[in-house]
């Protein structure tokens, strides 16, 4: 970085989908995180060209609780999703960055993307509506944001060009049911009942017919809704796409709510 004359890092190297192998997520986000923020101490410094440390994370990180707020701020702790490795990884990768604010004499900003999907991504979302048989969770209906790729890159933008220290929500705006964008996206919904679904959906994952595993039951139950306004404040950052019209440029089509 210092040969280079490198002046901002952007760290994107977190699995965007669970991983069969729990160690290669532990090697990718947790172990490589510490190894970025190692190189980050040992390029700053006098003579160094390094300004900013940008991180892309995921609201995901919250975890799905019964007793969270209906709306989260950034203020909110990570609670995760205990013994879902796709998503402590994560927290751990996102705590390390944060006791790293001390050591690292730059601006570092997190940056938390609600439920990110886009025409021609492989993510968590991308895989949920793009298959077949969608499972749920019988009797629960959690409110889902979706934000849409390009957003989350136009908001990466402003922090690379503002260079704000802290972590902002990237939010997607109109949220909906999660059974209602099945409808509306004309998909079959498989509801499961809560004692057999974290099997029920294992079983589908190792055989290719689910996005996820069954640790990721939790977020079919609960609802994971946050707060956009520091990023609107502090960034002056508004997502274009709602929620449904992100929906639709995924599918390529209009769904009947906006038709």
């Amino acid at each position: 970085m210092r040969r280079e004359g490198v002046n901002a890092l952007v760290h994107l190297a977190f699995h965007q989908r669970p991983h069969p192998d729990p160690a290669v997520a532990h090697e990718l986000e947790s172990v490589g995180t510490m190894h970025v923020i190692g190189a980050l101490a040992r390029a700053t410094g006098v003579g160094s060209s390094l300004q900013h440390l940008l991180v892309v994370s995921t609201a995901l990180l919250y975890g799905p609780h019964p007793r969270s707020p209906a709306i989260v701020t950034e203020s909110e702790q990570l609670h995760g999703c205990p013994g879902y490795a796709f998503i402590e990884e994560k927290v751990d990768a996102e705590h390390k960055i944060e006791a790293a604010r001390d050591r690292l004499p730059i601006p570092i900003t997190v940056l938390r993307p609600s439920l990110t999907l886009s025409p021609g991504d492989d993510g968590l979302a991308a895989a949920y509506f793009g298959g077949r048989l969608l499972p749920t969770l019988w009797g629960y209906d959690p409110l889902v944001q979706l934000v849409h790729a390009e957003d989350v890159v136009d908001a990466c933008r402003v922090a690379l060009d503002r260079k704000p220290s802290g972590a902002y929500n990237i939010a997607g705006t109109a949220p909906l049911p999660l059974g209602t964008l099945i409808r509306l996206a004309g998909k079959v919904e498989l509801p499961l009942l809560a004692c057999v679904a974290p099997v029920a959906t294992d079983v589908l994952w190792h055989l290719g017919l689910c996005a996820f595993p069954g640790e990721h039951v939790p977020y079919l139950r609960y609802s994971i809704v946050v707060d956009g306004e520091r990023a609107a404040r502090d960034l002056g950052f508004k997502p274009r796409r709602s929620t449904i019209e992100t929906l639709e440029h995924f599918f390529g089509r209009r769904l009947p709510l906006a038709a």
